[in-house]
């Protein structure tokens, strides 16, 4: 297999050293393009003004934690008008930002760990894993997620939710087309509900139980949907029951 199908280092530089040690491999790099664009005017500049060195985590290898070096370059901006004269060159494909300590793909993976375990048992994973990070830096990484565009809830489900069970409970908005919680409301009271419900006119149906509050709640909030109340009767769950479903 050849080199370009198992590359050592992210796209976009070129592999000047390589110092293997007992526990770590150190990669000293140079970036291949002979340019950047600055970031406020967006112009490319091939005038450098100075280098230095930066040096970032990478994905480990052999059980060696992978270091890369990076000669990274300052550039002049060309356009007299920018604010910016001076700026650093930026690599979105190996760095998230100019202040990184590790390679967007290293961050990826220990950004799952965080999602998948949480902190604690994440940074113990990840040091078996030979990614060490601390428990509070995969909290960060999980934090940087751009949230999801909200989506139209068309089918919602609300019902409520212990945050300590037999004293507090909110309530819970599940779309269920999707079969995802959409949002977590502070409480179960009718005006709340209501409240959530006029801010979202596409919706079409409710399905709830036959609480009184949630009643009131898409009586007032959801003039638009039709109401299926859910029965908590064994037999409506055989076929011999139909649920009630009706307009609002």
């Amino acid at each position: 297999m050849s080199k370009h199908n198992l590359p050592l280092t992210p796209p976009g530089l070129l592999i000047r050293q390589v110092v293997p040690s007992a526990d770590t491999v150190m990669i000293t790099t140079a970036p291949k393009a002979p340019e950047a664009c600055c970031p406020v005017c967006g112009h490319a500049s091939h005038r450098v003004h100075s280098r230095y060195f930066r040096t970032l985590a990478d994905l480990p290898w052999q059980r060696r934690t992978v270091l890369i070096r990076i000669q990274a370059r300052r550039f002049r901006c060309p356009v007299a008008e920018c604010p910016r004269r001076i700026f650093t060159e930026r690599r979105p494909a190996i760095a998230t930002g100019p202040w990184s300590r590790r390679t967007g793909r290293l961050g990826e993976i220990q950004r799952h760990l965080g999602l998948a375990m949480s902190g604690r048992a994440g940074a113990y994973l990840a040091e078996r894993l030979v990614m060490p990070a601390g428990g509070d830096t995969l909290l960060r990484l999980v934090r940087r997620i751009e949230p999801e565009e909200p989506a139209v809830v068309r089918v919602a489900g609300i019902d409520d939710w212990a945050r300590r069970r037999g004293h507090r409970y909110g309530t819970m908005v599940v779309d269920l087309e999707r079969r995802k919680v959409v949002d977590l409301l502070p409480d179960r009271e009718a005006d709340t509900d209501a409240w959530w419900m006029a801010e979202h006119p596409e919706i079409e149906v409710i399905s709830r139980d036959r609480s009184a509050a949630y009643a009131d709640a898409a009586r007032h909030g959801a003039h638009q949907a039709c109401d299926a109340a859910r029965t908590n009767d064994p037999a409506s769950e055989k076929g011999h029951s139909p649920q009630t479903i009706a307009p609002l």
